[in-house]
């Protein structure tokens, strides 16, 4: 229940979900990736703008994140492949094609869930929320500026950690533990005060 709740007060907010380095312009590889709990591939479509849709293919639960992008044929839209039955689904979530079927035979509503995505200073933000949480009804990108400015200069990386992230909010808003648990790096056990912050 606690993970629940805390997942519910988490949604309608816009997410970093991956670096836009991580997918290039002429990649053929979704990345798939892991937002509050869920599973979510990202890949390029035929503009190069990000798309964003469930990660689990409703068939038989493969992960579409594995698979690769093709173009539909009848529409000339980029879609994501299945790589267990090769079924592909469009930026929409509708399925597109069943190679072992009859085309056209399937239904014509989204199967997967979509989300909307922004590529601003590097990253791919993703609203992980209600879909039907009009535009300009959502919060801000949490975004910073000089991202974006020419002269600075942004340097990029990524972490994982093998905690939730709860654990991972819980230590980067506790600045008292850096003199201790980091003291032969950038912590001084000698001078423990945490000066001139605020909460």
């Amino acid at each position: 229940k606690e993970l629940a709740d805390r997942k519910a007060y988490l949604k309608n907010f816009w997410y970093a979900a991956a670096l836009s380095s991580a997918l290039p312009a002429k990649g053929k590889k979704p990345l798939g990736v892991d937002i509050l709990g869920s599973r979510i591939t990202l890949f390029r479509d035929e503009t190069g703008k990000v798309v964003a849709a469930d990660d689990t293919c409703p068939h038989r639960g493969a992960p579409l994140g594995e698979g690769w992008t093709t173009t539909d044929k009848a529409t000339g839209k980029t879609c994501v492949v299945c790589p267990y039955h090769g079924w592909s689904f469009d930026a929409e979530g509708k399925l597109r094609d069943v190679p072992s079927a009859t085309h056209g035979s399937w239904p014509k509503r989204p199967l997967l869930g979509s989300y909307a995505v922004e590529e601003r200073g590097g990253f791919v933000w993703l609203f992980y929320g209600s879909p039907s949480l009009p535009a300009e009804e959502r919060p801000p990108i949490p975004f910073t500026p000089e991202l974006e400015d020419p002269s600075w200069r942004a340097v990029y990386g990524e972490i994982e950690f093998e905690c939730g992230h709860w654990g991972v909010f819980e230590n980067a808003i506790d600045m008292a533990h850096i003199h201790y648990l980091h003291g032969d790096s950038f912590g001084n056990a000698e001078k423990p005060a945490v000066m001139d912050m605020a909460t």
